[in-house]
């Protein structure tokens, strides 16, 4: 059985040691203005290419939109 993590609701195969900005790689993420929660943690953005993706970690990724 695959390890997986969740994110926004779906399940993405989880590596051993990935970080958060290989997990945004991996499910080619480009939207320039985004949070992430980790476990109802947010995540600052200067953690992303070091922080550890623990496996069955339950992920949000909110995008912000600016408008007028």
């Amino acid at each position: 059985m695959n390890k997986t993590v969740t994110v926004n609701g779906r399940s993405v195969e989880w590596e051993e040691k990935m970080t958060v900005q290989r997990l945004l790689e991996k499910m080619k993420f480009s939207h320039r203005l985004f949070i992430v929660k980790m476990n109802d943690d947010i995540i600052k953005k200067e953690l992303y290419s070091t922080l550890n993706v623990p496996e069955n970690a339950q992920l949000t990724i909110l995008r912000l939109v600016a408008g007028g």
